[in-house]
């Protein structure tokens, strides 16, 4: 599945500092993040589904999506009598080799949800310390960066991100993507959920085993049409039956 390249290291000396080779148990760890495929657009939610509590982010990037960068949000959704919600959240990084906090964290409030379940956090001036930085290891600045989440359900949202970095380098993040799914009470370190690096395939609902339709005999035998005491005359019991129904037409 993911695996880190060496293309990644080389063209990665954008965000400065040598290539990094993170211990094995974090590289067991990464590559359990799934494939995924492009989600549609959001329907209108009957309800909904309450995020509140601990997610765990993951959020590759276009730079290289087999390192992704790792958060925790803590997040309490209220519900609106139109049918919004507004979401309050603070998130904060993660080391890349223990999945422990690091770092400054960043709180949104008063975030607006669409019935779509659809909200953005953006942040600016955002500095990620070198332990969460998985690429180099070293600090980077972003002067903004913006999720754009869709509530799936209530223990997952996941969608697109943009935004800059803007030191070391200036590398522009737009076709980045991210995933959260929800954290077990009292679940830290290597012992959080698998990650979830961006919105995962719609469901497709399986047929309960029932097999398509197919035209059967029911073990009936085809019928047979009597010669009726005529000769076949080299023709068949088939064939008669079909003259029979074409003379009958007016």
């Amino acid at each position: 599945m993911l695996k880190r390249t060496a293309f990644a290291c080389c063209a990665l000396s954008l965000l400065v500092g040598a290539c990094i080779d993170p211990d094995a148990k974090f590289d067991d760890f990464v590559t359990r993040i799934p494939d995924a495929a492009p989600q549609p657009d959001a329907a209108i939610l009957s309800e909904i589904p309450d995020i509140t509590g601990r997610f765990f982010i993951t959020l590759p990037t276009v730079v290289d999506v087999d390192l992704p960068f790792f958060f925790i949000a803590d997040n309490t959704m209220t519900a609106n009598p139109d049918g919004t919600a507004t979401l309050d959240t603070t998130i904060q990084s993660l080391d890349y080799t223990t999945l422990l906090p690091v770092g400054d964290a960043v709180t949104f409030t008063a975030v607006p949800i669409s019935m779509t379940g659809q909200f953005e956090l953006t942040t600016t001036d955002l500095t990620i310390v070198g332990p969460a930085n998985p690429i180099t290891g070293a600090p980077l600045l972003a002067s903004t960066i913006t999720l754009m989440p869709t509530i799936k359900s209530v223990d997952l949202f996941c969608g697109p991100v943009t935004g800059m970095v803007v030191d070391p380098l200036s590398i522009d993040l737009t076709g980045s993507n991210m995933g959260a799914i929800r954290v077990p009470a009292g679940t830290v370190g290597m012992d959080l959920p698998e990650p979830v690096g961006e919105c995962p395939p719609d469901m497709i609902m399986p047929d309960a085993g029932v097999p398509d339709a197919m035209p059967a005999d029911a073990a009936v035998p085809d019928a047979q049409v009597p010669d009726a005491g005529v000769t076949d005359a080299g023709v068949s019991d088939a064939n008669v039956f079909d003259a029979q129904v074409i003379d009958s037409a007016p």
